[in-house]
């Protein structure tokens, strides 16, 4: 099983955003990213973030004419992809009538069109991380925008829940869940980085068995605890998944309990993983 330390996270962020600032590439702009669940979209998440550009996370299943909206709606500069995605993001463009500069991730350092030109922002804990789109099941998908500051408390909040949702420093934590989706793409991906941990964003075929395991499995510490998955019949096995967010709830409120040290990231070099072939510093919030 291949593993990316946090050395080569890190390592590969410099290459990225010293590629990405010499194209012309600045705060203020954003890059769709369609790149499934593989651990290069956090590692490239973190160079555009550094950088100060917003990640636009792409799903994968969207029809044409939903991925032209998304597209279209977002004002995207940029759209990073693999070998596995690109016809899918060439279709939406194509449907969005759109000339937006699509590159393929094993050559990003080296085949970076010239950014548009565009008025530079000033890059603060404030400003735009990220632009998750909702799901679009009542109408129009909406765009709902992060910051840097914002993500950081969230996964801060995450590792103070406790309980059966403890994160210890060095765990690692399998998410079933999508890197188009908030849990995945920043909820536990910063929890594991504010807490040294490593962040592993299980492939489709794993989702499964995964969410069926932690059902059959009640009172044990879960791949993802709070993740409401079916049972083994595909429906919701409501009386036999974990539920500890009761416990959270109960400590709220009842008696108070301390939240956990939060520890730092782990710095370039000082060992431990980063996530796994599906394994990674925030480099975005420069307070």
């Amino acid at each position: 099983m291949r593993r990316i330390t946090y050395a080569r996270a890190a390592e590969a962020v410099t290459q990225w955003s010293l590629a990405l600032t010499a194209a012309g590439y600045a705060p203020g702009q954003r890059v769709a990213v369609s790149l499934g669940n593989r651990p290069e979209h956090l590692v490239l998440k973190l160079a555009l973030n550094a950088v100060g550009l917003s990640v636009v996370p792409i799903n994968p299943d969207l029809r044409p004419a939903e991925l032209a909206f998304q597209l279209t709606d977002s004002a995207a500069v940029l759209a990073v992809t693999d070998a596995a995605h690109v016809d899918h993001l060439r279709a939406g463009l194509a449907e969005a009538g759109r000339a937006l500069p699509v590159v393929l991730l094993d050559g990003l350092a080296d085949a970076l069109p010239p950014a548009p030109e565009a008025p530079r922002a000033a890059l603060t804990p404030q400003s735009e991380s990220c632009l998750l789109y909702t799901s679009g099941t009542t109408g129009r998908p909406k765009g709902c925008i992060l910051s840097h500051e914002n993500e950081l408390m969230i996964g801060a909040r995450y590792l103070s829940v406790g309980g059966l949702m403890t994160i210890r420093p060095g765990e690692r934590l399998m998410n079933p869940l999508p890197l188009y989706h908030i849990n995945a793409a920043t909820v536990s991906f910063m929890a594991m980085m504010l807490s040294g941990g490593v962040p592993d964003p299980a492939a489709a075929l794993l989702a499964q068995p995964v969410v069926a395991g932690c059902a059959r499995h009640r009172g044990g510490r879960a791949a993802h605890a709070g993740h409401r998955g079916p049972g083994a019949d595909g429906r919701a096995a409501r009386s036999a998944r974990p539920r500890p967010w009761r416990a959270a709830r109960g400590q709220r409120r009842g008696r108070s309990q301390p939240a956990p040290p939060v520890r730092a990231p782990l710095r370039p070099g000082a060992g431990g993983d980063l996530g796994h072939d599906r394994d990674v510093p925030h480099p975005g919030c420069r307070a």
